[in-house]
């Protein structure tokens, strides 16, 4: 198990890429943080814990240990309730996953201004602000002589490298994410 004993604290991960993610880092012996605020596939809806809570079971029943987290990561305090999450039930984060999302898909003429702000907000707020609260947390366990083994997973897409008809907003966020992992490389190391 390469993961064995890691702490990693999954984004999106109630259902599709990040649940797998999720189910992979427990089948690994990674300890997981599953994170999910439950909405509608297109971000709409209510929020619920349930997709959450259901991949918690799931790493359970594999004999993992994981933790819901169903806090709004497009938030300055639900990423930071994140990162508190892993370290008030694991007493540490080696690993974060940025992999929320969700497509509302248009042609340019056609994408209005909400539906642009909500791809935006979740993909790149959602990525900036989780890394910032783990960076923050590697940060002082560095300064403290407690230097982290972590690592950060950012989910791009090739609509970010190519652009995606019908998803301007989409590639746009995607490669906005791209160019923010390049940066967290640089000064996170």
């Amino acid at each position: 198990m390469i993961c064995k004993g890691r702490v990693v604290a999954v984004t999106g991960a109630g259902r599709g890429l990040g649940r797998a993610h999720a189910l992979e880092f427990a089948r690994q012996g990674a300890l997981v943080v599953v994170n999910d605020l439950g909405i509608a596939r297109d971000g709409t809806g209510e929020a619920t814990s349930e997709p959450a809570e259901t991949v918690v079971k799931e790493i359970e029943a594999l004999g993992g240990q994981a933790v819901a987290s169903p806090h709004d990561i497009a938030t300055e305090e639900g990423a930071a309730a994140l990162i508190a999450t892993a370290l008030e039930h694991f007493g540490r984060l080696d690993v974060l996953v940025n992999n929320a999302g969700f497509l509302r898909d248009r042609m340019l003429i056609n994408l209005t201004e909400d539906e642009w702000d909500a791809v935006m907000r979740v993909h790149l707020k959602g990525h900036f602000l989780p890394l910032k609260h783990a960076g923050q947390y590697w940060r002082a366990e560095s300064k403290a002589g407690r230097r982290p083994d972590a690592r950060v997973i950012n989910t791009s897409s090739g609509a970010g490298l190519l652009g995606s008809v019908g998803q301007g907003n989409y590639s746009a966020a995607k490669a906005g994410i791209v160019g923010l992992t390049f940066v967290a490389a640089a000064e996170l190391a």
